[in-house]
């Protein structure tokens, strides 16, 4: 495996967290769809990742500092999102703090790049 497929794999987790938990919320309690509270956090989650990922194979056009800590402190609040929220899962929940706080710790760590 090369370093590149090795980087992309470990910036993927935070999403593999996200779908993950979205998953096994959605098939523990189908009337999850219908709490915001539990639903909105997954949501953000997904689309902060998947704008890291746009953003670290589109280097060129890398977001500033200031973006990098928004997005960083989207993460951290996404984290506890998943410990305070009443998810059905608690896997589902450690999921959740798991890959806002990898997801946090990678838009801190792209700072350095920008």
């Amino acid at each position: 495996m090369s370093a590149m497929n090795a980087a992309l794999v470990l910036v993927s987790i935070p999403l593999f967290c996200f779908a993950s938990a979205t998953g096994i919320e959605i098939r523990r309690d189908r009337s999850s769809l219908k709490h915001l509270a539990r639903i909105l956090p997954l949501a953000i989650a997904a689309i902060a990742s998947i704008l890291f990922l746009s953003f670290v194979f589109d280097s060129a056009n890398f977001p500033s500092n200031r973006f990098c800590t928004a997005m960083s402190l989207t993460g951290l609040l996404v984290a506890a999102c998943g410990f305070l929220c009443r998810y059905k899962s608690r896997f589902a929940a450690g999921l959740i703090v798991v890959g806002g706080l990898l997801l946090a710790y990678f838009w801190l760590i792209s700072r350095l790049r920008a």
